[in-house]
């Protein structure tokens, strides 16, 4: 999906996002945990299954959007429309990177007869809530990326290593590996 650069409120912000293009798309895609980790957004559900033409609502202080998903493709884009108050929102995130960092586009257009009358108001809002959004977005994935990795790294244990039932003098009870006394 294009946006037009013709039409009244148009923002593109962009963010680089340290973990895997797929974590990023499980948090995007995932409409119904956007109240979890967006604080502009009160309420979000799927109407229906995700997916292409999915139909989800979302709800943001004062506005509400019965919106449907206009592109899906897997890791790379989610895009969606909705309306309210006389204007058209779309909005669409683009997503690439490897296997270490994922740059996430998220470009928006307000288009109608609200979006022409308060177009200045509009922008302004508009670009606000793209930052709150990416900022957050950047700050819960890599805040659970890294506290999965370190998990990880910590509990790395011996495979073969059991539970020592018996008592050690400095640590209590600990691990073992099963052929050392």
């Amino acid at each position: 999906m294009k946006t037009y650069e013709r039409e009244p409120v148009v923002i593109r912000r962009e963010i680089e996002i340290f973990a895997p293009p797929k974590l990023v798309w499980e948090w995007i895609s995932r409409v119904e945990l956007w109240s979890d980790w967006h604080p502009e957004v009160s309420s979000s559900q799927w109407l229906g299954d995700p997916g292409p033409d999915g139909r989800f609502k979302l709800r943001m202080k004062l506005l509400g959007f019965d919106a449907v998903v206009t592109s899906w493709r897997e890791e790379r884009e989610f895009a969606w429309a909705g309306q309210s108050w006389l204007t058209t929102t779309r909005q669409v995130f683009r997503i690439d990177g490897d296997f270490r960092s994922t740059t996430v586009v998220c470009e928006q257009t307000l288009d109608g007869l609200g979006a022409r009358v308060l177009a200045p108001l509009l922008q302004r809002v508009a670009a606000q809530w793209s930052e709150v959004l990416l900022g957050a977005l950047k700050t819960r994935i890599e805040g659970a990326h890294e506290r999965a990795s370190n998990t990880q790294r910590r509990g790395s244990i011996h495979p073969r290593a059991v539970r020592d039932p018996r008592p050690s003098r400095v640590f209590g009870r600990g691990w073992r590996r099963p052929d050392r006394p």
